[in-house]
């Protein structure tokens, strides 16, 4: 039983969380690269981990919190 304690007290230290949210931010970075999910999808404790991981990734045109629907004046046209 003390063990569990020890392993949940190193999993949810602080210095661990930061750890664990930059690992999650690298993959969800690759996730939104390869157009699996967006930005906006990001849980919010984690975007600026995201935003900085896209940012080194030389991504940062993906990290917008706002995108704007398909219209006729925005729509890309294939002929």
């Amino acid at each position: 039983m003390r063990m569990f304690f020890y392993i949940v007290t190193i999993l949810f230290s602080r210095k661990e969380r930061k750890y664990m949210f930059e690992n999650l931010s690298i993959l969800y970075a690759q996730l939104i690269i390869r157009g699996k999910r967006t930005f906006k999808s990001v849980p919010a404790k984690l975007k600026p981990y995201v935003r900085q991981a896209l940012i080194d990734l030389e991504a940062e045109e993906l990290a917008v919190d706002d995108e704007a629907p398909a219209t006729p004046s925005n729509a890309t046209h294939k002929e």
